[in-house]
């Protein structure tokens, strides 16, 4: 949702919602400053910033660092759930939703394999390179499918769900295939209420994108350029003890046992989870890495470095017990992220202004001295310093597809001294909460 803002400097609902990314908006700042004659690399570890929303414009080398156990289960929450749903409650007599959901899931299988081929040239070897092969095949196979027999694909998502992406190529499931499948569900359900012992997910950590910049700037263009750097590990915060437990890695066993005591004895109450406490501070580690990689290269001095995030977590107290529901993500924990600038040229301070994400890409090509397209909402924070908000808005469509004009839209309006949470139905706004930032900074007391 956040990341066509921080790319374009536009609002999530502008262009028809954030569905497509970016593929439908106008420039983004890294299609500005690569016509400034930047050399532009993007290392992706996120599937919601992959190529496949367009995010790739505007950069001369982009690789999709992408968990693939990940990118299947959005790719299924995202696009195709809804569709199915739609698709089983017409009986599955609608051919038009029927060649929908196989017009987006083609897509996803081809990025895929073209992901999986460009991964195969880095010139660091990345984890999991037998996995990635596997995939390759079954998507292959999945595809031969889908040119076969269509609505075989389309039967066994309905049957299976997000959990389609474990039987790509396997056109019918047998009864052991299904009791299988049943038994192992329980049993991670269980072990996974906490911890995600069993977890399929494995993000590519931050010191193989470490790795990776390192030896691209090796090799780079004697010319000015720019770097994304996405770092997924904190979003992972729960994964660090299977990580940690199924490499096998001694030193790396006691490194997590002595920072989860130093944790655990320095945590104040409402600081946070011990679990997020350390994967911040590996996390920190990396970016300490990256900065020596700077230094080392020569590079720091002549270096703007610039750290945000999409979104803030919950991270121990206040506890909200809303599961996964998008739209109630407009309280404070969610909303506030770090937005550092460091470097040359930038005065040390703290902005106490109410900043947004579309005042991100303004300023950075502030920065790079470079024009602002017209089509950007934000404003440059640096050269603005008189400018004040006086609000900042935040909306989504909840899970699912973004559907302006049938869906439930959610929305929250945050000041100084209030922050304000609602929905629109057909432009008829209901508010549900109302909070006192002042007296209630948490966020506990609703006085709607």
């Amino acid at each position: 949702v956040a990341f066509p803002s921080i790319f374009t400097s536009t609002m999530p609902f502008d262009y028809g919602g954030y569905d497509d990314g970016i593929i439908k908006r106008p420039r983004s700042f890294p299609e500005v400053l690569q016509t400034a004659g930047y050399q532009n690399y993007g290392l992706m570890t996120g599937h919601p910033c992959s190529s496949h929303f367009g995010y790739d414009r505007g950069f001369d080398h982009f690789y999709d660092l992408i968990d693939f156990y990940q990118w299947f289960r959005a790719a299924y929450v995202t696009y195709l759930a809804e569709l199915i749903e739609e698709y089983v409650d017409n009986d599955k007599q609608s051919n038009k939703i029927f060649e929908t959901i196989i017009e987006k899931y083609k897509r996803v299988l081809l990025d895929t394999l073209s992901y999986i081929d460009k991964l195969q040239d880095l010139p660091v070897r990345l984890p999991q390179q037998g996995k990635r092969k596997r995939i390759r095949a079954k998507v292959k196979a999945e595809l031969r499918l889908i040119e076969m027999t269509p609505s075989l694909v389309i039967d066994k998502m309905i049957l299976l769900a997000e959990d389609y992406q474990d039987y790509l190529g396997v056109p019918e499931l047998s009864k052991t295939q299904l009791k299988f499948r049943k038994w192992r569900k329980r049993i991670a359900l269980k072990l996974n209420k906490r911890v995600f012992i069993l977890s399929q997910r494995r993000a590519v950590g931050a010191s193989y994108v470490n790795a990776l910049f390192t030896s691209l700037m090796a090799n780079r263009e004697s010319k000015p350029c720019f770097v994304v750097l996405h770092y997924f590990d904190l979003h992972e915060a729960k994964l660090q003890i299977s990580k940690v437990l199924f490499s096998l890695n001694l030193i790396e066993l006691f490194k997590f046992l002595t920072g989860s005591f130093a944790c655990w004895r320095e945590r104040k109450p409402g600081q946070g989870g011990l679990l997020y406490d350390i994967a911040l501070r590996r996390i920190d580690q990396d970016v300490g890495k990256f900065l020596k990689v700077l230094q080392d290269s020569g590079m720091a001095e002549n270096t703007v470095i610039v750290v945000t995030g999409d979104h803030g977590t919950e991270a121990g107290y206040p506890t909200r017990n809303f599961g996964s529901n998008l739209s109630r993500l407009f309280y404070s924990e969610h909303l506030h992220v770090p937005l550092a600038f460091y470097g040359k040229g930038i005065e040390p301070k703290k902005d106490p202004r109410l900043v947004s994400h579309m005042d991100l890409a303004p300023t950075i090509l502030g920065v790079a001295n470079c024009p602002v397209p017209a089509s950007f909402c934000g404003i440059d924070l640096i050269k603005n310093q008189q400018h004040v908000n006086t609000e900042v808005w935040s909306e989504n469509a909840g899970k699912g597809r973004c559907l302006l004009s049938s869906k439930r839209l959610f929305l929250g309006r945050r000041t100084k001294e209030w922050n304000v949470i609602g929905y629109s139905d057909n432009f008829e706004v209901t508010l549900t909460e109302f909070y006192n930032l002042e007296r209630d900074p948490f966020e506990q007391h609703n006085l709607i």
